[in-house]
């Protein structure tokens, strides 16, 4: 269940410092969609995945794959995924 306040369509925009519950929504989406990405990279790259998590990455995947997706210092094992799903999502399929 994703925590978002009605109306703001990025669940990255800041809320208003008002909010008593934003430091928290912010920490949790960022934990959520850190965790959806690697979960759609491991199920769209799963050899790349193999290859990686037995690479100069391993020690980046093996945070994300116990929880410690919430910093607000993204890996470099995120990053790198969430750029190859943006990459090669963004291509259109020729037939």
């Amino acid at each position: 269940m994703r925590l978002e306040k009605p109306g703001i369509v990025s669940p990255r925009k800041s809320w208003a410092s008002s909010e008593p519950f934003a430091e928290y929504v912010e920490f949790a989406n960022r934990g959520q969609d850190a965790a959806l990405e690697v979960i759609r990279y491991f199920w769209k790259y799963p050899v790349f995945f193999g290859f990686q998590s037995r690479g100069k990455l391993r020690k980046d995947i093996m945070r994300l794959l116990s929880s410690d997706v919430h910093s607000p210092i993204e890996l470099k094992a995120l990053t790198l995924m969430r750029n190859t799903l943006n990459k090669y999502e963004a291509q259109p399929v020729v037939a």
